[in-house]
């Protein structure tokens, strides 16, 4: 564990990222009232707050944020036979992953769903700026029931915003009220039919059970699902068990997204990584039961 620590501080990467944040820290300091930064990146113009220290940090380093994830998954997309060419993406940010998935030549309809206000600015804005006319925005949370619910805020990782549940609520955060809609609803709400849908890409720190549960009627139409898998967090929001109940009654296999083998595993070897990964995590795709055809080639 040490090793691996020492190796983390001293790669190429976390200079960078030390540069970017130094940077960041002072521009901060001489333009104490500049709160977005932009980039120009191989997937467009992209608008970042400068307070942010994670996903700002990475745009500006590396010219985006999990490009190579999209690219990933595009590829087992295109090995399946499913029809959808419309990303939902539940936690949209500042709008990251719809640029990387606009730029795939794989989807041509987005659904990019946001709660927190600022970010669902820079989304919009960022959505706008790149000429993304086919894309809807939604300003809510997505979760298993309507309804208002608790929000905290991160002040440096606002990628790390979060509903508030039981076992993660950190009393330093500051605390909103956003609206929650499931995923199925919403879809209805704007028209779009579960046979347009090509993937439902989710980042939202450890509320998976609940947004998977409030869009079973899209997964059962065949819909595949890109979500974060950080059993510790799970543990801590006491839905590790519910997530993996859900998943083994939703889907028939995953693949890993971090390790570079493509191989679909059954659904029920997903517990299995869950003890492995320790406190550690991953992305997964996730494909459903009922999903149209099996990995070729």
């Amino acid at each position: 564990m040490l090793a691996k620590i020492a190796r983390l501080f001293t790669s190429g990467d976390y200079r960078g990222q030390q540069r970017v944040t130094r940077v960041l820290d002072l521009t901060s300091l001489l333009l104490p009232r500049t709160s977005i930064i932009g980039a120009e990146t191989s997937v467009g113009t992209i608008l970042c707050h400068t307070a942010d220290r994670v996903i700002t940090v990475e745009v500006l380093r590396v010219g985006g944020w999990q490009r190579k994830d999209m690219e990933r998954v595009t590829a087992l997309l295109r090995r399946r036979d499913h029809a959808g060419r419309t990303l939902v993406n539940v936690g949209a940010n500042i709008g990251t992953t719809v640029l990387n998935a606009s730029n795939s030549g794989y989807f041509s309809a987005f659904v990019a769903i946001e709660p927190e206000p600022r970010n669902f600015k820079l989304l919009s804005a960022n959505v706008a700026l790149n000429g993304l006319d086919r894309c809807k925005l939604v300003n809510k949370a997505a979760g298993d029931i309507p309804g208002r619910i608790e929000f905290e805020l991160s002040a440096k990782n606002f990628g790390d915003h979060r509903v508030v549940q039981a076992g993660l609520k950190d009393a330093a955060r500051p605390t909103i009220e956003v609206e929650s809609q499931p995923v199925d609803d919403i879809l209805d709400g704007l028209g779009i039919s579960g046979n347009d849908v090509g993937l439902l890409w989710m980042d939202v720190q450890a509320y998976e059970a609940q947004v998977i549960c409030g869009a079973t009627k899209l997964i059962k139409n065949g819909t595949p699902v890109v979500m974060e898998f950080s059993p510790a967090e799970l543990r801590s929001a006491e839905t590790l068990t519910t997530l993996l109940e859900s998943c083994e009654k939703l889907f028939s296999g995953f693949v890993t997204l971090r390790d570079g083998d493509d191989t679909e595993r059954p659904i029920a070897e997903l517990r299995a990584l869950g003890s492995d990964l320790g406190m550690e995590h991953t992305d997964v795709i996730l494909f459903p039961r009922d999903a149209p055809g099996e990995l070729t080639g």
